[in-house]
């Protein structure tokens, strides 16, 4: 999408700013993709990590990095998490305030209105029911402009010199909650550290912020008497134990997906929309 912006699409706004947004807890390859990019397709991206005022009432802003100062560690998720608690699906605050307020943070340094300044997203015309179609400040260039489906991606990508060579199933950020747990499993089953930072996140910051009730349906009491209130990061309120103790029962057995199971749908775009 960023290329055809810069190439195909020059007239169609006054000028275009290339941003990444790091979270920490990026797939290394995603750091090395992005970097190729730069040097092979001249992007000049603006790499971007959050600075996380843990003071009540106090915004999230910004400062800029780079390919070899990005954090690796987790810390600017860390940072949001210590302040706003473990997001999952019932709060999944992750996206907003890793990448859509840090970006907004870097418009409005360069004496810009970020509503102004319209996000790109690079949704493509088969996905298009992850579109919410409530942004205003949003556009989507592989559906509105240009007609792009899967297919048109992987073709051109075989064209290139590189590729993101990461599976569908670890996707951009390790050990998503949104993934499903088929895609869970698999990552655990390639390497079990992924999960050591969630684990220890859980048990650091599982009470900040927490609810006193389940955010999941039918399973409140359950979570009370399990988790005393403390929030958690995968789906039905499982923990990241949960899920390594489920991984040793199953055995293997979650190796076939899910009939409806296909790419990897989950992402965490600024302006989320699923």
């Amino acid at each position: 999408m960023t290329r055809m912006l810069l190439t195909e699409g020059r007239g169609l706004f006054d000028e275009y700013i290339v941003c990444f947004a790091n979270t920490g807890r990026e797939h290394p390859k995603t750091l090395d993709f992005i970097k190729k990019c730069d040097d092979e397709f001249g992007f000049n991206t603006v790499w971007l990590e959050a600075v996380v005022d843990q003071r009540k009432g106090k915004q999230i802003t910004h400062k800029v990095i780079d390919y070899d100062t990005a954090s690796r560690d987790g810390q600017p998720f860390e940072d949001v998490i210590r302040k706003y608690g473990i997001p999952n699906v019932s709060r999944p605050h992750c996206s907003d305030k890793l990448k859509k307020y840090v970006m907004s943070s870097y418009i409005r340094s360069l004496g810009l209105k970020a509503s102004r300044v319209p996000t790109a997203i690079g949704i493509r015309n088969d996905e298009s029911r992850r579109v919410s179609g409530t942004e205003a400040d949003v556009i989507y260039p592989l559906i509105d402009i240009w007609s792009v489906d899967r297919e048109h991606i992987l073709l051109w990508w075989e064209d290139q010199t590189f590729d993101l060579e990461i599976d569908e199933f670890e996707g951009n950020c390790q050990a998503c909650y949104k993934k499903s747990f088929h895609k869970l499993h698999l990552q655990m089953e390639r390497d079990q550290s992924v999960f050591d930072w969630t684990d220890e996140m859980e048990r650091k910051y599982g009470h900040i912020n927490a609810r006193s009730k389940s955010p999941y349906k039918n399973n409140s009491k359950v979570w009370e008497e399990k988790r005393g209130c403390r929030s958690v990061f995968f789906r039905g309120g499982k923990s990241t134990q949960d899920l390594r103790d489920e991984h040793v029962r199953l055995q293997g057995n979650y190796r076939k997906p899910p009939e409806d199971e296909g790419g990897c749908s989950e992402s965490c775009e600024p302006f989320a929309t699923g």
